[in-house]
């Protein structure tokens, strides 16, 4: 009896240890979409080579909206994007984005759970998570 509870205690701590460490940058390279968009689709691609790409499209009929790239690296648990643009996740009006006039650097913390990550923002009353595929 004793041994087993030893076994479960050790498994126990094994697996916080895992769970708590800050994932790599091979960790977050890939594709993320904000979940909690209603009318926009924005994808974020994170490339191996440090670009991203961050892709706006109507979520009614798929249509561009605004196609961004920037650069990005990782430090401490946080993603850094170099002139992101932050989603807003309004009504597509029917006009395309043509600049990048309200692009912003910005930090985002990386939380890593089953094997994939996310990260979030928080603008104004509502949260856009971005989770990876």
């Amino acid at each position: 009896m004793i041994t087993t509870f030893k076994n479960i205690f050790i498994l126990t701590i094994i697996t916080l240890f895992f769970l708590s460490c800050s994932p790599s940058r091979v960790d977050v390279v890939g594709v993320y979409v904000a979940n909690s968009n209603v009318n926009i689709i924005d994808t974020l691609v994170l490339s191996e080579d440090g670009s991203y790409e961050q892709v706006l499209r109507d979520a009614v009929n798929g249509k561009l909206i605004f196609r961004n790239v920037g650069e990005w690296s990782l430090s401490n648990g946080y993603v850094d994007l170099d002139d992101f643009i932050v989603d807003r996740d309004k009504p597509y009006t029917g006009k395309k984005i043509n600049s990048i006039n309200d692009a912003i650097n910005c930090s985002f913390s990386v939380q890593k759970r089953w094997g994939k990550c996310s990260f979030s923002y928080i603008k104004l009353l509502d949260r856009n998570q971005y989770e990876q595929l």
